[in-house]
């Protein structure tokens, strides 16, 4: 049970940090010194994709995926929970 909450909760970060780092430009016209955090997310968004690096909560969701006896996906977060959801 235990790493199944585990593969939910990183799921709901990679979601969280994917929103933030895209959408988090809409929080910093309110609170200004939230740009520089804002500014690192979607830096490492653009790093991770373009040029094919691992995340770590990707990492952490395959590990807690075969702990909790399930197989771990094959691509990283974008490919099995976004790709056809989103974007085509």
């Amino acid at each position: 049970m235990g790493f199944r909450t585990a593969v939910y909760a990183a799921m709901a970060a990679h979601y969280a940090f994917m929103a933030f780092g895209v959408l988090g430009g809409f929080l910093a016209w309110r609170w200004p010194r939230l740009i520089w955090v804002q500014v690192i997310a979607a830096a490492w968004l653009v790093i991770v994709v373009v040029a094919s690096l691992p995340c770590p909560l990707t990492w952490v969701e395959d590990r807690a995926r075969e702990h909790a006896g399930w197989p771990p996906h094959n691509g990283g977060f974008l490919a099995n929970h976004v790709a056809g959801v989103f974007y085509p």
